[in-house]
């Protein structure tokens, strides 16, 4: 889907990450703390992201394949926010699964080693950026929110389903990526009020 519908498809995950912004939101305490902390992260990750976008052939550096892992990690403590959507966030999911599928295929020694340097990357997210992200979520919950809706915001920009195309998207495709957008925005939205229905009715 995503090589044959790569349009379509980053619609519907443009949908999905928008409306995700809302769980972080709603746990936000606006002031001056948590509106500098939103802007440093979203700059930190805009221009990250930026550094990705513009390597050649595609390629991201071991670094950020690195960085992405240990990132995507965070993900099984943040209700709602899955460690496949941040790596889409971070221009990293049809790296890293076309490494994983080369690598198991054809045992091709450079997609091993992106494989690993992720792996490792995980592992390393798990001993440390998780429990900093726990901490923060226990000690500074407002600020902690304010910089992953300000990462999930700042990286927005290599989601625009437009910049994933050589040509300019025809206006059939841009309503359907509308549609999607949209559609994916509704099952966020429906999945949440669900999930806050159902806690309310338990307390």
């Amino acid at each position: 889907i995503m090589l044959h519908f790569k349009f379509e498809a980053y619609s519907l995950f443009f949908g999905f990450i928008v409306a995700s912004l809302w769980l972080p939101l709603k746990e936000i305490k606006i002031n001056a703390m948590a509106i500098a902390v939103f802007i440093i992260a979203a700059g930190l990750a805009f221009y990250i992201v930026g550094l990705e976008q513009i390597q050649p052939n595609g390629t991201p550096p071991l670094w950020y394949v690195f960085v992405g892992g240990a990132i995507a990690i965070c993900a099984m403590i943040l209700p709602g926010i899955s460690g496949s959507s941040l790596l889409i966030v971070l221009g990293l999911y049809e790296y890293v699964i076309g490494s994983l599928k080369s690598g198991m295929n054809t045992f091709n020694f450079e997609s091993l080693v992106t494989v690993a340097v992720f792996i490792s990357g995980i592992a390393v997210g798990i001993m440390s950026f998780v429990q900093l992200l726990r901490i923060g979520l226990n000690k500074a919950k407002s600020a902690t929110m304010a910089a992953i809706c300000g990462v999930m915001c700042g990286a927005l920009p290599a989601l625009w389903p437009p910049f994933q195309i050589d040509a300019v998207p025809t206006s059939r495709q841009m309503w359907t990526g509308v549609v999607l957008a949209l559609l994916g925005a509704a099952v966020i939205a429906y999945v949440g009020f669900s999930t806050h229905r159902k806690d309310n009715s338990t307390l």
